[in-house]
């Protein structure tokens, strides 16, 4: 099949196709997502754009149970509609607040304010400014780097405690710096120094405010385009996607959920969260339980309901506990979770509702998965209807995921469509 180009998706897109997103760069703005932190395997904006404009009106509420960076809500308060958001990572919850938050005249004057302090200080000889408890810290940071990340943190923390929005917008600004002035590569989605290709880290006192500049033109610009709507967003408390825990009633749920064993979120986020004193090493650790579809998953159920019911997958499972049982289980227990999000989903969504799901496939021991014919079947056994599918060439691969043996290189995202009887 042809690969069709586009710059946006199609609000009634061709069953099974293929297309290729090549953004009209003069109609991206900066609110939406471009000048923000990288984050690993953010999904492309267009996705969340097509499906809010496409099964949702002015006002409704979008959620998205498996957040990341943010990129269904920005898109769904860009169209006047409210954001539901769900993730389990720390950092990711603040990001959101931050990337989503109005900013009035007043907080930017406030935020004038402490630049403008800032910019006339360095540390001082002699003051021992916090650090935070991350293991072998001399391995990651250098000393300039290590002073100047604390500096920031605690003059921020000083400077801008009276207003809690923009001490939050400056915490994100020192996260996206930090991987450039560690010591750590910056395409690997793991953490590490390579003695190859020794990386010479960025100042972080020039760094900080030439990536605060870049990072205020989005939130200004943010603010001007959604003051038009009486939109917002909430940031639901529970940290479990297979747990909606709102009384709202969901007219349409978008998300890129996690790919099956393929990615470790806790260890790419792990110097934001630490260096923010979000949580702890230790509390990160435990947190690795809770993630879906990784080998780190807390316990394999003992009764895979949706997976049994499942006709696609049953025999896929079979051969991989041929040569691996500990990736069967893997497989079974993401396909599980995500019944368990799609039934609690299910719950929350209006009758007639859709939920967008974006995956890919994977090759895990040489078995071929197709997630989403998968998911697609398991939802049918919950109360959904199939309403279409389609994919999209993977263009951007930020943070490349190295998945030899157990995934492969991931070629196409594809968008599922299903629907609430």
């Amino acid at each position: 099949m042809d690969v069709i180009k586009i710059d946006d998706f199609p609000i009634n897109p061709i069953q099974d196709q293929i297309y290729e997103v090549i953004p009209d760069k003069s109609k991206i703005v900066a609110s939406t997502n471009r000048l923000f932190n990288k984050y690993p395997t953010r999904y492309i904006s267009a996705v969340p754009r097509f499906a809010i404009n496409a099964f949702s009106q002015s006002g409704d509420n979008v959620l998205d149970p498996f957040c990341g960076s943010g990129t269904t809500a920005i898109e769904a308060m860009l169209l006047g509609r409210n954001a539901l958001s769900i993730d389990i990572d720390q950092f990711a919850r603040l990001l959101i607040k931050v990337k989503t938050t109005v900013y009035s005249a007043d907080d930017i004057a406030f935020l004038d304010r402490v630049i403008n302090k800032m910019k006339s200080m360095r540390p001082e000889s002699g003051i021992e400014y916090p650090m935070p408890d991350i293991p072998n810290i001399d391995k990651w940071f250098c000393e300039k780097s290590k002073i100047g990340l604390a500096f920031f943190k605690s003059t921020i923390d000083k400077l801008a405690d009276e207003n809690s929005k923009i001490k939050d917008y400056l915490y994100v600004v020192i996260a996206g710096i930090i991987r450039k002035v560690s010591n750590a590569d910056e395409v690997s989605p793991k953490p590490y120094v390579s003695t190859r290709f020794p990386k010479t880290p960025a100042d972080p006192y020039e760094l900080f405010y030439k990536t605060e500049e870049m990072y205020r033109e989005a939130i200004i610009e943010f603010s001007k385009d959604v003051s038009k709507y009486d939109c917002n967003s909430i940031i639901l408390d529970s940290r479990d996607a297979r747990i909606i825990d709102t009384d709202k009633v969901v007219d349409l749920a978008v998300t890129s959920p996690p790919y099956i064993n393929a990615y470790d979120y806790v260890r790419s986020l792990r110097f934001e969260d630490l260096w923010l004193g979000l949580t702890s090493d230790d509390e990160l650790r435990e947190s690795r339980k809770s993630y879906i579809g990784t080998e780190n998953a807390q316990s394999f159920y003992n009764d895979y309901s949706y997976v049994d019911q499942c006709d696609l997958l049953r025999p896929i499972v079979a051969e991989i506990q041929k040569v691996d049982e500990k990736r069967a289980s893997i497989v079974k227990t993401y396909f599980e979770d995500m019944g368990k999000n799609m039934a609690a989903v299910y719950q929350r969504l209006k009758h007639g509702g859709k939920y967008v799901i974006v995956v890919g496939d994977s090759n895990i021991r040489g078995q071929s998965i197709p997630t989403a014919k998968i998911l697609a079947q398991i939802s049918e056994r919950i109360g959904y209807s199939f309403e279409l599918s389609f994919k999209y060439v993977i263009r951007d691969r930020y943070l490349h995921l190295p998945r030899s043996g157990r995934g492969g290189i991931i070629k196409y995202d594809e968008v599922l469509v299903i629907s609430k009887n």
